[in-house]
């Protein structure tokens, strides 16, 4: 993977990212993929929030098949700055958690399912004119097309290798997937930059979620989770403001009926009361 320098006719200019991708006949399908999900979200009205596909490009060369695929580059992931900084507060939580519900609406919108949402797939970029960062969602590689409505179970990708389990919905360790999945990713994210305390929402098991007692962990961490969450009074630590709280528990609803949809998700009433903010600096 290298950065380099994209200028445009206007004299502009932007770093963006180049990765060359060997071309594997068993993961053809996984590539073609991701490129044509970011693709038809390029078009969204929150493509915004999206990471930018700038061009793909297939390359032959002796025995090498490749595509070098252009994205729009970022200063660091969301998961570099949790590590830098404990407790963002909370204009600084609904700044970028705004990014991201904005981000999955859209997604769910032509109903595709990102299944693999986690701080590491959340570029954080520069805005140059606001000199802020802001969040942007990235790596559609294991995605998948997922109808609105009940669960559906068999999709495509196998989820024991496909996402990041502490980030996952309890019903997807059944390989029940449904675009609420994504929504319990949010509000997991959210919990943990509301924090004050690092790994006190995070939620972990010590078990395969390949194999059925190593499930049974993971949907009991999920639901422990979930209690804690609604074990939460007032609007002291170790998360601070009731609107937060109620977002984080709306997303993290084991039931996937009661869970927010997307939509709701950006809807929040602590999302529309996000405020002005200045973000940390990329060097913090």
């Amino acid at each position: 993977m290298w950065r380099a320098l994209h200028t445009y006719p206007d004299g502009s200019g932007t770093i963006v990212v180049i990765k060359q991708v060997e071309h594997d006949p068993d993961l053809a399908w996984q590539e073609q993929h991701e490129v044509e999900c970011i693709s038809r979200l390029n078009d969204h009205r929150f493509r915004d929030h999206i990471i930018k596909l700038l061009g793909v490009f297939h390359q032959v060369e002796k025995d090498l098949v490749a595509n070098i695929i252009v994205m729009e580059s970022g200063v660091c992931t969301l998961r570099d700055i949790q590590r830098s900084t404990v407790g963002h507060g909370i204009a600084t939580a609904q700044a970028w958690m705004r990014s991201l519900a904005r981000a999955v609406w859209a997604c769910h919108e032509y109903e595709i399912m990102h299944r693999d949402i986690k701080p590491a797939n959340c570029i954080m970029c520069m805005n140059a004119k606001e000199h802020t960062l802001e969040l942007k969602l990235a790596d559609f590689g294991n995605s998948a097309i997922v109808m609105a409505g009940p669960p559906v179970a068999g999709v495509s990708l196998p989820l024991a290798w496909a996402t990041t389990s502490e980030y996952s919905a309890p019903e997807l360790f059944r390989d029940h997937h449904t675009l609420r999945g994504d929504v319990w990713s949010i509000g997991v994210i959210c919990s943990e930059l509301l924090h004050t305390r690092p790994g006190a929402c995070v939620v972990w098991a010590d078990g395969d979620p390949r194999t059925e007692a190593g499930v049974k962990k993971w949907v009991a961490a999920a639901e422990q989770h979930c209690q804690r969450l609604q074990e939460i009074r007032g609007n002291g630590p170790p998360v601070s403001g009731l609107m937060g709280i109620d977002f984080c528990r709306g997303c993290c609803q084991v039931n996937v009926q009661d869970r927010l949809t997307a939509e709701q998700a950006a809807n929040h009433t602590f999302i529309l009361s996000c405020l002005l903010y200045t973000s940390p600096s990329p060097r913090d």
